[in-house]
């Protein structure tokens, strides 16, 4: 057990120090930050599209008088909206 933690602190000190000789972002950061703002935006798209179509379907259920499960339908569209605002936020604290 010893010889194994004995190793892997020898990896970790033979791991480079990103502080060190000039620090900065890894080649092509800008451009993979470029591309998560596009699917972020990608995202949004589609989840403000599902809230109205959800809604138009409650819309047009309730002027035919059925009852039906929107609001299921409406609570899986607003938890993706939570989960995309919550990897938003992630990607905003790691870039930061």
């Amino acid at each position: 057990m010893s010889a194994l933690l004995t190793t892997a602190g020898e990896i970790l000190l033979a791991a480079p120090d990103p502080t060190k000789g000039g620090g900065g972002n890894p080649p092509g950061w800008d451009k993979m930050l470029t591309l998560l703002h596009w699917v972020f935006l990608v995202v949004t798209v589609f989840l403000v599209a599902g809230v109205l179509l959800v809604a138009g379907r409650m819309a047009i259920a309730y002027n035919r008088g059925e009852a039906g499960e929107h609001g299921t339908r409406l609570g899986v569209v607003c938890f993706a909206c939570i989960l995309a605002a919550s990897a938003s936020g992630l990607v905003t604290v790691l870039t930061a």
